[in-house]
This record gives structure tokens, C-alpha cells and sequence, in this order.
């Protein structure tokens, strides 16, 4: 239930971890170049001029200091390598990135079916109707999920793993109320509306998904509008205002609960 409050502990980890980093690489960068103008300034420019611009004595100082040049050509040629491998990894999980999203889409649709009908159970144990409804089991979305969590950026594969964790949450609580439904027992509304409330989340974070597959702008952890909860609502045909838990319409009870 605390989707969005999870979401924006881990933006703040991960954006203060990439803060970290990124200043510790700046300052090492920083510091490496430093020392290896001074080198080229000690190595070069000083012996050349020093020695009245003779290339024989430039060639007797670097002689001399062999021991020095070959280690700092190693240390170069370290950081080119790794320089190279850096760029080279993340063009790699860019492009993996991009493949895994290919399929982004369908394991979203698969999704959204899946909430629908999810709702219309709600809806039968809300009106008194304990009607079991066929719902099945999404299975699209497992592998894509965890091939778009393994290359995305922090950014996104932490929304996508606060995603599953809530899914996780929904099946059990879905899985609770038609164990309820089979055996004929009385259902909590308030536990109903809890329900309902994750739904809506996870619904409008689904949509929020849907701009990563369609390539375009996305927000991922900003908190969820009230609009976002009622737009869900009205795709799934829940009618958040008959739905009335402690007196009052469930477009309240988001309203008041909602992170």
C-alpha cells in the first residue's frame, strides 16, 4: 500500500548513490588529469626548453626516466581501456534495454485485462454478487519485467520492482476475497476499499509504463494524482462514486488515502 512512499525512498537512494558516485568519478577524473599535465609539463615542455630545444637532451631525460614513462603509458592506456569498456557496456544495455521494452507493451495489455476483470470481482463481492469470475494468471510480463529491471537505468528498475512488489500484494489479496467467495463468507468493506485502492495504483502505474514501451516522455516517481486514480476507475468500470465505504464514496476514501 505504501507503493509511492517506497517509490520515493528509493529515488532518493538512488539519486543521491548516483550524486555519490558521479562526484567521487568527477574529482578522481579531475585529479588523474591534473597529475598528467604536470607529467607532460615535466616530461616535455621543461627538458625542452632546459635543454635550448635539443631534441638529443629531451631524448637523454626520457631516457633517464624510462622507469616512469612506461608505467605512465600503462596507467593511460588503463584508463583508455577502461574508458572504452564503460561506453561500450552501456551502449550494450542501452540496446538491450530497447529489445526488452519490444515486448513491454503486449505484457502491459496482458496486465490491464488482467486488473479489469480483477475490479469486476471487487465489484460482485461489493454489490453482494459471490460470483467467482474467471480471471486467469498473467504470465507475459514475468520475463519481460525482469529482463527490463536487469538493463533499465536505476531510475526505472527501481518503479519496476516497487510495480511487482504491489502486484505480488494484489494476487494475494485477489486470491484471499475468492477463497472468501467460494465459501459464501462476509468480506470486509474496509479491506474491500484497501483493495480497490491498490488496484487503482496499480492500474494508473501501468499507464505510466505504457509511455517507457511507446518511447515517449515518462514520470515515473512523482505521487499519483487523484485524476490518475479516478481515470483507472472509470477504464475498469468501477463507479467510484456508489461505492461508499464509512459513509463515503470511494473517490473520498482515495482522496483521504491515497500517498
Amino acid at each position: 500500500m505504501e507503493f509511492f512512499s517506497r517509490l520515493s525512498r528509493n529515488r532518493y537512494f538512488t539519486r543521491t548513490s548516483s550524486m555519490v558516485f558521479g562526484s567521487l568519478e568527477f574529482f578522481a577524473g579531475a585529479f588523474f588529469g591534473f597529475l598528467i599535465v604536470v607529467y607532460l609539463i615535466g616530461m616535455f615542455l621543461v627538458p625542452w626548453v632546459n635543454g635550448g630545444f635539443s631534441w638529443d637532451y629531451l631524448q637523454s631525460v626520457w631516457y633517464r626516466w624510462q622507469g616512469l614513462n612506461v608505467g605512465v603509458l600503462a596507467f593511460m592506456s588503463s584508463i583508455i581501456i577502461y574508458i572504452s569498456a564503460k561506453y561500450s557496456a552501456e551502449a550494450q544495455r542501452k540496446r538491450e534495454f530497447e529489445a526488452s521494452k519490444a515486448f513491454l507493451s503486449d505484457a502491459l495489455s496482458e496486465l490491464v485485462g488482467f486488473y479489469k476483470k480483477s475490479a469486476s470481482q471487487y465489484d460482485s463481492v461489493w454489490n453482494g454478487n459471490y460470483v467467482l469470475i474467471d480471471i486467469g494468471h498473467p504470465n507475459k510480463y514475468r520475463n519481460v519485467f525482469k529482463d527490463c529491471i536487469r538493463h533499465s537505468d536505476p531510475y526505472v528498475s527501481s518503479f519496476l520492482y516497487n510495480y511487482l512488489v504491489d502486484l505480488q500484494v494484489h494476487n494475494a489479496r485477489l486470491s484471499d476475497i475468492r477463497e472468501y467467495v467460494s465459501s459464501n463468507s462476509v468480506y470486509s468493506s474496509d479491506m474491500l476499499a484497501s483493495n480497490l485502492l491498490l488496484l487503482g495504483k496499480l492500474y494508473a502505474a501501468t499507464d505510466r509504463l505504457f509511455d517507457i514501451a511507446r518511447n515517449e516522455s515518462y514520470n515515473l516517481h512523482d505521487s499519483l494524482a487523484l485524476q490518475e486514480y479516478m481515470r483507472s476507475y472509470r477504464l475498469m468500470n468501477v463507479d467510484y462514486d456508489k461505492v461508499i465505504v464509512n459513509g463515503n464514496s470511494l473517490r473520498v476514501y482515495v482522496e483521504t488515502n491515497m500517498d
